[in-house]
Order: C-alpha cells, then sequence, then structure tokens
C-alpha cells in the first residue's frame, strides 16, 4: 500500500499539474541510461508534511504577489515575502487535509469543480477575445475625455429654511406670507416666525432647515429659480404654488460643482470602454454565430429527461442536467434553474459557449498558459471550500496560525538572501 506521504505527495503534484514521482522500484522496465539528478531546489522551510522550496515561493509570488523580475530587494518587504511563505505552507497543509477527507475523490466535488473551472475558462475566453482587443488606444481616451470635458460637472447644491401657507388654511395666504417675510427682514428670526404664522408642513416644523440638497430636480421650477438666485440669509418674496404660498432662506449653496480633474477623466474613459466593448462584442459574436450552428431546443421543460439537450453550440452540447449542475452552485437553486430554461438565458450561456468554441479553435484552451492558469483556479477552489470547512468546525481567532503551529510550520531561511538568478528562478547567496 502506498504511504500517507505517497498520495499527498502525488495529490498536491496533480493539483499544482504537474507529474507525482515514480517508485523506480515498482516501475516495469529498469532505466536504460542513468540520468542526472536534477538540481534541488533551496529549501526554504518545512511542515510535517514536508519541505518548503524556493519553488513553492515562486508559486505564491507569481499567483499572489506579482512581483517583477529583478533584485527582489527593491521588489518586495520582506515581511510580506515572508507572509507568503506561510501562504505556501496553508496551502500544503489544506490540500492534505482534502486528500485525508476525500474531497479529492468525491465526485460530485470534482463535477463541482468542472463548473467552476469551465466559468473560469468563459471568462479568460472572454478577457482575450472581447475586453483585450477593444481596449481604446491612449490617444482615443485623450479625445474622448477632451469632447467630454463637461461631463465633471455636478448638480447645484443648497442649504435653506423655508415656510409655506396653505390657501385652504388662510383666506388670505399670500398676504400673510408677505407679512412673515417682512417680519424677518426685519430681524425677527426666521423659524419662530414660523412658528407663529406658517401652516404646519407635512414633515419636520415650519422653518426647519432642509439640505445640503440636490434640489435642481427635487423641487418645483419657482423654488430651484428662488434657490439658485435669492441673496444668502434673505427671506424671499412669497412664491406661489398650486395650493399654497412659500418663503424661503437660503443659507448656503454650490452652483458650480465639479468632479475632480482625474476622476471626470476616469469616467468618461470607462464609458468609451464599455461602448467599446459591447460594440466589438455584438460584431463578434455575431460573426460566431456564423462559424459555430447553435441550437436552443423549445420547449424545456423540468419535467424532460435530463438528457435532454438544453442547447448546443458548434459540437458542445448542454443538457437540462447541466442547467441542473449549474443552478445548484448558486444562492438560490430553484429559482436560478427556472431562469436558466427561459430561452433568453440560454441564448445569453449560448453566447458563452461561443466563445468557449472560438477559444478552442484557435488553440489556446489547450495552451500551457491557459491549463497552468485553469489548475491554479481548481487548486484555488479547494483551498477556498478547505479553509471555510475548517473554520465551521473549529472557533478560533487566528484558526490559520493554529494550522502552522500543529503541523510544525518552521521556517530556516533568511529571505533577505534570496535574489532572481539568470534562469528566472529563486537562488540563495552568500552572505
Amino acid at each position: 500500500m502506498r504511504s500517507l506521504t505517497a498520495l499527498v505527495t502525488a495529490s498536491i503534484a496533480l493539483t499544482l499539474g504537474c507529474e507525482p514521482a515514480v517508485n523506480e522500484s515498482a516501475a516495469s522496465e529498469p532505466a536504460a541510461v542513468e540520468e542526472p539528478a536534477a538540481r534541488q531546489a533551496p529549501v526554504l522551510a518545512e511542515t510535517r508534511l514536508g519541505p518548503l522550496t524556493t519553488e513553492d515561493l515562486e508559486d505564491q509570488i507569481r499567483w499572489g504577489a506579482g512581483l517583477p523580475d529583478g533584485d527582489l530587494v527593491r521588489s518586495v518587504d520582506w515581511e510580506a515575502l515572508d507572509g507568503l511563505l506561510r501562504q505556501a505552507a496553508l496551502e500544503q497543509i489544506l490540500l492534505h487535509l482534502a486528500e485525508e477527507r476525500g474531497l479529492t475523490r468525491d465526485p460530485s466535488y470534482q463535477s463541482y469543480l468542472d463548473l467552476r473551472v469551465e466559468s473560469a475558462l468563459i471568462r479568460e475566453a472572454e478577457l482575450q477575445l472581447i475586453y483585450l482587443p477593444s481596449e481604446p488606444t491612449r490617444e482615443e481616451m485623450d479625445a474622448y475625455r477632451a469632447l467630454h470635458a463637461d461631463r465633471g460637472r455636478l448638480p447645484a447644491l443648497a442649504t435653506w429654511r423655508f415656510m409655506h401657507f396653505a390657501v385652504s388654511e388662510f383666506s388670505s395666504a399670500e398676504s400673510r406670507a408677505r407679512e412673515a417675510a417682512n417680519a424677518v427682514a426685519s430681524g425677527e428670526d426666521f423659524e419662530t416666525v414660523a412658528l407663529e404664522m406658517a401652516s404646519r408642513p407635512q414633515s419636520g416644523e415650519p422653518g426647519g432647515i432642509v439640505g445640503p440638497l440636490e434640489f435642481e430636480n427635487s423641487v418645483a421650477p419657482p423654488l430651484a429659480e428662488a434657490l439658485r438666485t435669492l441673496p444668502l440669509n434673505t427671506p424671499s418674496a412669497p412664491i406661489a404654488l398650486s395650493d399654497r404660498w412659500v418663503v424661503m432662506s437660503v443659507i448656503s449653496r454650490e452652483l458650480e460643482r465639479q468632479l475632480p480633474p482625474l476622476r471626470t477623466a476616469w469616467a468618461a474613459g470607462e464609458e468609451l470602454k464599455m461602448a467599446r466593448r459591447e460594440a466589438y462584442r455584438e460584431r463578434t459574436l455575431r460573426e460566431l454565430r456564423e462559424r459555430f450552428p447553435v441550437v436552443i431546443p423549445e420547449p424545456l421543460t423540468l419535467d424532460m429527461p435530463d438528457a435532454s439537450t438544453a442547447l448546443s453550440v458548434g459540437d458542445r452540447t448542454w443538457t437540462l442536467a447541466d442547467l441542473r449542475q449549474r443552478a445548484q452552485v448558486t444562492s438560490f437553486p430553484e429559482a436560478s434553474l427556472a431562469r436558466l430554461l427561459t430561452p433568453e438565458a440560454r441564448e445569453r450561456l449560448a453566447d458563452e459557449l461561443l466563445l468557449l468554441a472560438e477559444w478552442d479553435r484557435l488553440g489556446r484552451v489547450e495552451s500551457a498558459e491557459t491549463q497552468d492558469k485553469m489548475r491554479r483556479r481548481r487548486r484555488f477552489l479547494t483551498l477556498e471550500h478547505m479553509v471555510n470547512t475548517v473554520q465551521e468546525e473549529r472557533a478560533s481567532d487566528d484558526l490559520m496560525q493554529e494550522l502552522l503551529v500543529e503541523y510544525g510550520y518552521r521556517r530556516f531561511e533568511d529571505l533577505t538572501r534570496l535574489r532572481w538568478g539568470d534562469d528566472g528562478k529563486l537562488i540563495l547567496i552568500d552572505r
């Protein structure tokens, strides 16, 4: 029987997308020529599950920190680098727990991973086929921003007091309003006059403060005009509305409000990107529908066999069972499945499959770069699942630190000795 260490090593190797080591004593054919031993990557730390080498740290840098090539001393905070090495150790531990609990052999979980990885693959195809080709040039962005330079204007803002006089309450509402305005103009307190003379408003006290509020589209036009033009802290003449007269006093206002130039430029640039992207998407999908036949069978209902075709694009077919599986990974499976059965939703799914079919036709699905990304995605989802599982089982303020202690994490190399070698690999230099 293979040892647990061998099983864990094989599991981690397969998850990373590399071949597990073969036990030479169990090989059916002896090696004809003895190959020289490969250079071992320097070991930086260990847990009781095994060593953590510079290659493990390289993997964390490539997928996590995204550091530039060159001298590590100028590229990274050493505390962050130590954190990346600890993260590598946690991944080793969590992958071991996944193997130990049979997660890597669970068909239902593997099907779930297949679906999530396929979704990631579709997003990658969308990025490469739609987003990047439609990206505007710097010159186009600058021209569009200049054309929409006034986009940064914001609605006028004001703070004011008011009192109103309902015609249904006073026999001469206009005269009463004028009397109140004159009293304030002569020096009496606005709120005191409002409480003594005005109608009770629908909310708040008469003479209460309103705002600051963007008023241009939120108050009646005569009131908006007064808010724009009335001198500050001066009562207005009575303003006629359909069923009342209003007296106002503006406390503060901002008529020429502008977004910061950088934010205005960013908003205009994002608008251009979106418009270009949508136009490019529509054109690309139209061309792909001419290349790959799309079939959306009707009707499709829940009482049909699971093997019933839900949609097909080229030689790819999704069945009712596939739609059920997609719905199961959402927060509301029943409602999601009902939506997926509609022709509109299946048309959108067909668009995704069209991008995937084209990505496959170009040979990019099986490329080393894409497969490396998808292996990493599969690994990340497994690690995410294990973090959630362990947190549900063990209450702790610092559970990940507990796992490192439990599995004997120990670092025994000075990370400030690390440099990038000429071959693009991390090396340890002597002090």
